[in-house]
């Protein structure tokens, strides 16, 4: 079911009843039981932007989740042509633009309700040659340098970690 999503009852992160006795709009949900159904793709990161904004890494699309699936929320789609890495291949600086690793190995900047802009041009060729089922992908903002840390270590035995910085000035 890897084009489902879950989400649990508002404020009740253990509570995870699809079909209580009293429907309510606190309730938790899931994809194939709400208006708003699955998401177009196999889900490989989800991006927490705001209270009411999950940003949906897919494997070759990018989605928006906007307000709540049970009182009236929405799905966009923001890319058809750009998915994101699965896991933690992601971050956000303090202005709220996300930084992500794509599908096609580049690293972009996103502005939500903006289509995504590749920023790793410069290192495109090392970048390409990166194999995410052998290798884990985390990126993490470092607001005091005002840059962006890309950590590519492998997962399957013991190994170096390549690591990339982007500063954003």
């Amino acid at each position: 079911d890897p084009q489902n999503w879950f989400m649990s009852a508002v404020s009740d992160p253990h509570d995870f009843d699809y079909d209580p006795a009293d429907t309510n709009v606190a309730q938790a949900v899931a994809g194939n039981n709400s208006d708003l159904g699955f998401i177009g793709d196999v889900i490989t990161c989800l991006i927490p932007y705001t209270d009411d904004t999950l940003i949906v890494g897919g494997d070759s699309t990018i989605y928006m989740l906007r307000g709540d699936p049970m009182a009236g929320g929405q799905i966009d789609l923001i890319s058809k042509a750009i998915g994101m890495a699965w896991g933690q291949a992601w971050c956000m600086d303090p202005v709220g633009t996300i930084y992500f690793m794509s599908n096609r190995m580049g690293v972009f900047s996103l502005i939500p309700g903006q289509q995504p802009v590749r920023i790793s041009q410069g290192i495109e060729k090392l970048l390409q040659a990166v194999n995410t089922g052998t290798h884990a992908i985390r990126m993490i903002w470092d607001d005091r340098h005002q840059w962006l840390n890309l950590f590519i270590s492998p997962t399957a035995a013991p190994g170096a970690t390549t690591h990339y910085c982007y500063e954003a000035r």
